[in-house]
């Protein structure tokens, strides 16, 4: 559907003479990634509403997004498996968010999530190889998002009033959710060796 979408978004530019046809692919890309973001931001909306948990929300996304496109990981082959697995461990993460885990459990995720970060960090998708400086530079980037996401969860956890657990607690998930990802991506790279590279 976002795909048909795209194209009569980009058809109707070209019918108004506002790009020329030789364009027509490029729109109609771009208007498929904008669409598909929407549909992204709207379900991480309606989630986070239903279960009442924005401020969870908002932490969490602080975590898992930069550290997803600094470190890497698995990339599902359709935007439709990818919004399945993504929209699946957000929504298992917010239960896990609100049922809580002993202080010592929260802190050990963060730091798992640090230690795996630094040890493979940045995995590289075979559609986007990168440069040996670009390279150097997003580890360097990765290892310092989770290592002061990982410190922020140790401290809130030690010396953190009970009211502010839940930044910690989303700060952790969405460090574990990224390290899924990673672990996934190791795993296929074990198994096929094909696409990715550490």
């Amino acid at each position: 559907m976002l795909e048909r979408m795209a194209a009569a978004s980009a058809s109707w530019l070209v019918s108004s003479n506002a790009i020329c046809e030789a364009d027509w692919d490029v729109y109609k890309y771009g208007f498929h990634a904008m669409y598909n973001n929407i549909v992204d931001i709207a379900s991480i909306a309606a989630i986070a509403h239903i279960a009442k948990m924005a401020p969870e929300t908002i932490a969490y996304h602080i975590a898992f997004v930069p550290m997803r496109n600094t470190a890497g990981g698995w990339h599902a082959k359709t935007h439709l498996r990818c919004f399945a697995l993504s929209t699946a461990m957000f929504a298992a993460s917010l239960c896990g968010i609100a049922h809580t885990v002993p202080p010592y459990a929260t802190a050990a995720l963060g730091l798992f999530s640090a230690a795996l970060v630094w040890a493979s960090a940045p995995i590289e998708h075979e559609n986007s190889p990168l440069k040996s400086e670009k390279r150097s530079h997003m580890k360097k980037l990765a290892r310092t998002l989770s290592t002061v996401f990982a410190g922020v969860i140790a401290l809130i956890e030690a010396f953190g009033a009970a009211s502010f657990r839940w930044i910690a607690l989303s700060l952790a998930y969405g460090m574990a959710s990224q390290s899924l990802l990673a672990l996934m991506a190791l795993w296929q790279k074990r198994v096929s060796g094909k696409w990715e590279k550490t």
